[in-house]
């Protein structure tokens, strides 16, 4: 009865570990794609913060953001990336397209370091 128990504990513990290897490699390989979309979708938000329309704008700029809370990570790029996408929608809430703008030219830079 003892090798059952034993032999049944050691095959879950090798199972749980192959999950969770597989879940980890399957998130790290969507990185790219993630930080690709989020530079897209910041590129589309620049020529609506030129032209005046905010409103436009603050749609990329959250789907981007959405996009970024899912990225997951103690990478000091990837918090800074995401604390100036903050501050992009912030000031294009606030009607300010310049500094959206400005801080969003930020926010690429950051997310293609990653």
């Amino acid at each position: 009865m003892s090798f059952v128990k034993q032999y049944s504990s050691l095959i879950l513990l090798i199972l749980s570990l192959g999950l969770t290897s597989t879940a980890s490699w399957a998130e790290e390989s969507q990185a790219p794609a993630r930080v690709s979309e989020i530079v897209s979708h910041l590129n589309s938000a620049l020529p609506f913060l030129k032209n005046g329309d905010v409103a436009n704008a603050t749609t990329h700029i959250k789907f981007a953001r959405r996009i970024s809370n899912s990225m997951k990570g103690d990478n000091s790029d990837l918090k800074a990336a995401k604390k100036t996408l903050f501050e992009a929608l912030k000031s294009s809430k606030e009607g300010n397209p310049e500094k959206s703008a400005e801080e969003i030219k930020k926010a690429i830079a950051l997310f293609q370091k990653l």
